[in-house]
């Protein structure tokens, strides 16, 4: 008797796909070759590109990273707030300041303890402002952050480094029992934005990138 298979998630989705790309590659094109770019317009799902797809997936993005940062913009990150709402008891408070009440929303931006930290990397990058709600902060920096200066792909990944290490640190505390208060955290952000940055070529003679390579 031969047992079950089990297949893995990604070998799923390539059976999934077989009949569509093996069409394409029995009619081929007009040239006479198909690519796997070609393969892959063929099959993939076609939807209209989220105004903050640029703040998440990119050039420099970390896919571990984006990926948190994905689930953190769609709130299916397993908050004590969704978990109460699938009918799991927990008491509610945010792990980082042991006061509010933990959402997605507190987590990142109303939590005095990741707030404070992303007040500091906004400063660091010459961006004086006052902060807003996770979704007008969201809004704010997909219409701000366009172009390739440095500024804004400092922007761009310290975004996604700090919601990844915020989470982390989180999660640390629930499982773990290990803390860090938000000085060492907001080092551990700029530590793995300037080794994202390292090998790209920056205008030195530009004051605003000397000023923000020294900081």
């Amino acid at each position: 008797m031969v047992g079950k298979t089990y297949y893995s998630w990604i070998t799923k989705k390539l059976l999934k796909y077989r009949d569509g790309a093996g069409a394409l590659l029995a009619n081929g094109n007009n040239h006479g070759a198909v690519t796997l770019k070609m393969i892959w317009e063929s099959v993939r799902d076609k939807r209209p590109h989220v105004p903050w797809h640029r703040l998440v997936w990119g050039s420099f993005s970390i896919p571990k990273h984006s990926f948190i940062v994905w689930l953190g913009i769609l709130d299916r990150l397993p908050t004590k707030d969704s978990l109460s709402k699938m009918g799991i008891d927990n008491d509610g408070k945010c792990l980082l300041c042991d006061s509010g009440n933990e959402s997605r929303n507190h987590i990142f931006l109303e939590c005095p303890y990741s707030r404070g930290i992303w007040e500091v990397i906004l400063r660091s990058c010459i961006v004086h402002r006052t902060l807003l709600n996770w979704d007008d902060e969201i809004l704010w920096a997909s219409e701000t952050w366009k172009g390739k200066s440095l500024v804004v792909t400092i922007l761009k990944i310290a975004w996604v480094v700090f919601i990844y290490v915020v989470w982390e640190e989180r999660n640390w505390r629930c499982f773990r029992g290990t803390y860090r208060d938000n000085a060492t955290v907001r080092d551990t952000v700029q530590l793995l934005v300037r080794n994202r940055l390292q090998g790209i070529g920056i205008n030195v003679s530009d004051p605003v990138n000397i000023h923000i390579c020294s900081v």
